[in-house]
């Protein structure tokens, strides 16, 4: 599956997001307009939702938390982060369950 708007540098693969913050259930949802869609349920304060994306995109991923950094918007529904040590390819065979 080749999926738009992501770029892989030598620290990893960059990747659009989009949080629906405050949700009943933490789990990664799908692609929308070109953005990995996320639902959490931690409030979009303080940082809660910041760190459960990480959490969440850690467990989906299959990597450390400390290999995932926030690069824009901390405080917009629209992210984009970076997934250290991870290839364009390995991004798309796990988002293939999409």
């Amino acid at each position: 599956m080749k999926i738009p708007n992501i770029k892989e540098t030598l620290e990893g693969v960059i990747l659009p997001i989009k949080i629906i913050a405050s949700s009943s259930v933490n789990k990664v949802v799908g692609w929308e307009s070109h953005h990995l869609k996320v639902k959490l349920t931690a409030p979009p304060e303080k940082g809660k939702a910041n760190e459960a994306l990480i959490d969440i995109l850690a467990d989906f991923f299959g990597i450390a938390k400390s290999k995932i950094s926030i690069l824009q918007g901390h405080t917009n529904p629209k992210k984009t982060v970076c997934l250290g040590g991870m290839t364009k390819e390995m991004v798309e065979r796990i988002c293939a369950l999409f």
